[in-house]
């Protein structure tokens, strides 16, 4: 991520994302793609089951695919990759040489297999050396890229919407809306007249425009995509450089293994039904390292490394960060490491049901570290969830732990240390989803360690309505806090000591100690 970028965001802090809110100061939600035509595995219809149902959320049903077949098809660098794979059967499996593969897109048929020999790179862009030097500028003609136009943008970066992105010597450039403003560090596209304008002198130096959308997508079954550097795909905002979907619906079964998937334009990988995510590094992605595709169910996203996306320019609350995973059923997300994302580390958003968000390492993003919204039945347990929420200032948004607007939560076992607010329980008026009302019910906040020196944790909301503290059911009990201040809680408008928090049936078992008393790793 370019240092620029990041000054971009801190600078704005919030203020951004409260622009882009609803009168209520929530935060912006994306409405859900359209429906795919697929057929989902419906979740239990009852958002409301006792809460030992809760915490016994069902097994993931995956079938990863089988292991690729014999007598593989060996590809190197310079044939026809695409007419390769389109003439080979269903089934096929592809070994892939050391070397880049440019401005390959692949469709798979079902039970293909793509493995990828250390150092295959496959990526979007073409090189750009035609350039004729006009004063300060560099001027290349014949540029006939256009892709679709898609996203929300922030002031200072109006065109991050186009999906084209400069690279000059592997260093994301910003695209500018005026050729007259160009200088170092940027550039623009006049589309009409086919000209590239660049603000640094590319002499002795690789300037790559990206041009191709995916890398690999469709709705094919049974696929292997392992080993791969994707990177510099023109892939549009809430598009996965690799995706496991398109108009006509979600694949199924995709295992998308050890591979650095980064410098793409819009997400870094999207996932489509019943795939494995694992063991891939996912980094500076200009909207999104990972997100999931409509109606998914039974994915797992586990093992993966997710740092320092969101670089070119996207609205924070449009749909940013590490992870933002929508609409799913029977998710599994665990074992990640997410940090220095310009966004929430893993954002759970819309009308998602039997979640588990477990055994992360979360640290460092603008947004909330864990943010489960407007969604349903979801553990969020053992976690160790760190110094998020800076970026987003603005009243409770910026949380270690963030459960808005859902119902049947458990939150337990983590450690929440250093982040700008604790675990927080929010309730706005966001109407009804898919499973009923959008309302902050049964939420338990238990066994916890929380340790901050500011901040709060507790429950704030903004409809005028006491239930969600008295009649909906949702308490805080023992968890250990370490804090250097008693007055820490948030309850019913109020900062609270611990002595008033227990007197409202909150931690009556919990316990608080000093700040300082904390040793990382051992309360």
């Amino acid at each position: 991520m370019t240092g620029r970028i990041l000054k971009i965001y801190a600078t704005l802090a919030f203020s951004v994302l409260v622009a882009a809110c609803a009168s209520s100061v929530q935060p912006a939600v994306t409405s859900p793609p359209p429906k795919a035509t697929t057929t989902t595995v419906a979740p239990a219809t009852n958002p409301d089951p006792p809460l030992d149902t809760v915490v016994k959320l069902p097994e993931q049903n995956i079938v990863v695919p089988a292991e690729p077949p014999p007598d593989p098809i060996t590809v190197s660098p310079g044939l026809d990759v695409e007419a390769l794979v389109n003439g080979a059967p269903a089934g096929t499996a592809f070994i892939f040489e050391p070397g880049t593969y440019r401005g390959v897109s692949i469709k798979p048929k079902d039970a293909m297999s793509f493995v990828a020999q250390p150092g295959a790179i496959f990526n979007g862009s073409e090189i750009i050396d035609s350039f004729v030097q006009q004063g300060n500028v560099w001027v290349a003609t014949g540029i006939t890229a256009q892709g679709r136009v898609h996203g929300e943008c922030i002031a200072e970066a109006p065109m991050c919407s186009a999906p084209e992105d400069i690279y000059i010597d592997s260093v994301l450039s910003q695209q500018v809306e005026q050729a007259n403003a160009v200088g170092p560090g940027t550039f623009h596209i006049d589309y009409e007249s086919d000209t590239l304008t660049i603000g640094d002198d590319p002499t002795g130096r690789v300037v790559e425009l990206s041009t191709t959308q995916f890398a690999f997508s469709g709705t094919a079954s049974d696929i292997t995509i392992d080993g791969f550097v994707i990177e510099k795909f023109a892939n549009p905002a809430q598009t996965g450089a690799i995706q496991s979907m398109d108009n006509r619906g979600l694949g199924r079964r995709w295992r998308i293994a050890n591979n650095e998937v980064r410098l793409n334009h819009g997400v870094g990988i999207k996932v489509g039904a019943e795939s494995l995510v694992e063991q891939n590094r996912v980094y500076e992605n200009g909207q999104l390292g990972i997100g999931t595709g409509p109606n998914g169910f039974d994915n797992i996203i586990r093992d993966n490394e997710v740092y320092a996306n969101t670089t070119i320019g996207f609205v924070p609350g449009y749909e940013t960060g590490g992870m933002k995973l929508t609409t799913q059923a029977r998710l599994l997300v665990e074992r990640n490491y997410v940090y220095a994302n310009a966004g929430p580390g893993i954002w759970v958003d819309i009308d998602n049901i039997d979640v588990t968000v477990a055994d992360n390492i979360v640290e460092d993003n603008f947004g909330p570290g864990i943010f489960h919204e407007i969604s349903y039945r979801a553990i969020i347990r053992d976690n160790t969830v760190t110094g998020n929420g800076f970026g987003w200032t603005q009243w409770v948004y910026g949380a270690g732990i963030l459960v808005a607007h859902s119902r049947n939560v458990l939150v337990t076992g983590n450690t929440v240390k250093d982040n700008r607010l604790g675990v927080i329980g929010l309730q706005q008026d966001r109407g009804t989803g898919a499973y009923g009302a959008r309302e902050l019910r049964n939420l338990l906040v238990s066994d916890n360690i929380i340790v901050a020196k500011e901040g709060s944790s507790g429950i704030a909301e903004d409809i005028g309505n006491d239930a969600v503290f008295s009649d909906w059911n949702n308490r805080f009990e023992l968890n250990t806090y370490y804090l250097t201040t008693d007055e820490y809680f948030l309850w019913m408008g109020k900062t609270l000591d611990f002595t008033d928090w227990n007197s409202l049936g909150n931690d009556e078992e919990g316990t608080i100690f000093n700040f300082d008393s904390f040793i990382d790793g051992s309360p």
